[in-house]
């Protein structure tokens, strides 16, 4: 259960982050600058939180919670006019970390696994791995399947209502 004091929950202010519980003041190297609730609210020395790497891009923030080993990765088609980006849903597996691994790079399994919703079992295949290529910190994967689009469920993972349609995927 979340704390009511996360600072998840709290809000910018110019350029410091607020709690939104207590009000609390952070710099981004962590340094708290402000208690609103004592005499002298900006008598804080001593008290911060850590502080981490963060970036927006594509949507999303990325964070580093040591010194990055790569930069960002580059994706050309976000910036192309006809690209769809699909944000992913949040959902809690009790897994194990390669069991997760390997359900995002099995794309032979989504036209029977999500057959209700957008898989395609009149077409199971897939482009296979194509351009799988080693990294310094191990592989990258793109692929390509063809879906179908049925329902809301459907709508809202692919971001169509159109009844045919592409997935692309790259793993890293």
């Amino acid at each position: 259960m979340p704390s009511h004091g996360e600072l998840s929950l709290g809000y910018i202010e110019g350029v410091r982050l607020v709690c939104g519980y207590h009000g609390w003041n952070y710099r981004a190297d962590g340094a708290c600058v402000r208690i609103p609730q004592r005499q002298n609210p900006e008598n804080v020395a001593g008290v911060r939180v850590p502080a981490y790497r963060v970036a927006e891009r594509y949507n999303y923030l990325w964070v580093a919670l040591d010194d990055p080993l790569t930069d960002i990765p580059e994706f050309p088609e976000a910036v192309q006019s006809d690209f769809r980006q699909v944000h992913q849903f949040y959902e809690p597996w009790r897994i194990g970390a390669f069991r997760l691994m390997e359900n995002s790079f099995d794309a032979a399994h989504i036209a029977f696994v999500h057959r209700k919703t957008f898989g395609n079992v009149e077409a199971p295949r897939t482009d296979g791995h194509r351009d799988l290529k080693e990294t310094r910190y191990g592989f990258e994967a793109y692929n390509e399947s063809k879906v179908k689009v049925r329902g809301e469920v459907a709508h809202r993972a692919v971001h169509t209502n159109s009844g045919d349609t592409v997935r692309r995927s790259h793993s890293t």
